[in-house]
């Protein structure tokens, strides 16, 4: 597949000559102006290089380029212009996050080595947000996947946190979601020096002493420790650790926008599930976080009306553990023999949970039936 390349121009034959010099070479799309090219970016990308005119009616290409950076940040950005000012350049490099500032006309072999290049530097941005997405992410699911067996009372939440938090986070940056969304899967794992009984109360919204509740106050500080040393998770566990924090006290601190942003999703997406998980209705949990905005901040609360929740089909029903389904939801708490509890009422069902319960059963541990809602369209 050809790498795509955008070029926004009014001048007609510009475009023209563009297109016949490298259509054979790239996947050329053209534009005559800001706002049909922003069109294409969003029907039409990726692209790997966008090059904008500088001078155009209506929308110029500074201002073009610096809404291109924002709906599609890994784009090698290119500017061409007709007059070589210094303040020109100086300006579109600050504010549309130029790669290269080319002057017109533009020789053919300097066109043909600056796509060349900026088409190499949008295939290493690319291959390190592939690392990120996939080999960070996949190691990530693993160890929540592996804290989630060792304390599943805590770990119930993740899913739906990560839900949560992924509906919240689409307004944000797009370079900057996955680490919200990361931090997330991990908010839970400070949870780890967290006795079980403990968080089992906590969970179910029981009154606690002082002493409890600063053993789950420092909880995530133990998480963020847990992952601080993990290459390009840095700013992860800054969130992890001020994902508590009061929305007031998050403007006041001396930290990044993204942890800031950040902790202020997580606290919101905490705080919304914990009220739906004890039974309070959408509208009334909605309420109550918009009452308090100097915890909760209140553009972020907003974003909650739409947020998808596990939804269930029907009553409760019985069934062979062999015959579990990823998506179901455990209508009960599941405890061995012995009293451990082997996965929580609430629990969402997937491959590594369906693996433990069947090996708990199969070593006559677990009841063989167990009750679940079946999601829609899952059938018992």
């Amino acid at each position: 597949m050809r790498d795509k390349v955008l070029l926004v121009d009014d001048e007609p034959e510009v475009l023209k000559s563009f297109e016949a010099l490298f259509r054979r070479r790239y996947d050329i799309c053209l534009a005559s102006g800001g706002e049909e090219a922003l069109q294409h970016i969003r029907q039409d990308g990726p692209f790997a290089v966008v090059i904008a005119d500088m001078k155009m009616p209506l929308m110029d290409g500074v201002a073009f380029l610096n809404h291109a950076a924002q709906i599609a940040p890994d784009s090698v950005r290119v500017m061409l212009t007709g007059t070589a000012d210094l303040q020109t350049a100086v300006e579109a490099v600050n504010k549309g996050q130029i790669f290269r500032f080319l002057t017109k006309p533009c020789p053919m072999d300097v066109m043909r080595q600056t796509l060349s290049a900026a088409v190499e530097q949008y295939r290493l941005v690319t291959a390190e947000r592939v690392l990120l997405e996939q080999t960070l992410q996949g190691s990530v699911d693993v160890l929540v996947e592996a804290l989630s067996l060792t304390t599943p009372a805590a770990f119930q939440r993740t899913h739906r946190i990560q839900r949560i938090v992924r509906h919240l986070a689409a307004a944000e940056p797009q370079d900057t979601r996955w680490e919200m969304e990361m931090a997330a899967a991990l908010s839970q794992a400070g949870c780890l020096t967290v006795p079980e009984d403990l968080l089992q109360k906590s969970l179910n919204g029981l009154l606690l002493t002082p002493a409890e509740q600063g053993i789950l106050r420092r909880h995530p500080l133990a998480g963020s420790r847990l992952i601080a040393h993990i290459p390009r998770l840095e700013r992860v566990s800054r969130i992890i650790a001020h994902q508590n924090e009061r929305a007031k006290t998050l403007q006041e601190m001396q930290v990044d926008e993204t942890t800031r942003r950040g902790a202020l999703i997580l606290g919101v997406a905490l705080a919304f599930d914990a009220l739906i998980f004890r039974g309070v209705n959408r509208q009334s949990a909605l309420s109550r976080l918009t009452d308090d905005p100097e915890t909760y901040d209140a553009a972020v609360v907003a974003r909650l009306d739409g947020v998808p929740l596990p939804t269930t089909s029907g009553a409760a029903q019985r069934i062979h553990v062999n015959n579990l389904q990823n998506g179901m939801l455990l209508a009960e708490n599941i405890r061995s023999t012995n009293g451990l509890l082997v996965a929580p009422s609430g629990f969402e069902v997937n491959d590594t949970v369906r693996s433990r319960l069947q090996n708990f059963a199969e070593q006559q541990q677990i009841p063989e039936i167990v009750r679940v809602y079946a999601a829609p369209g899952q059938v018992c």
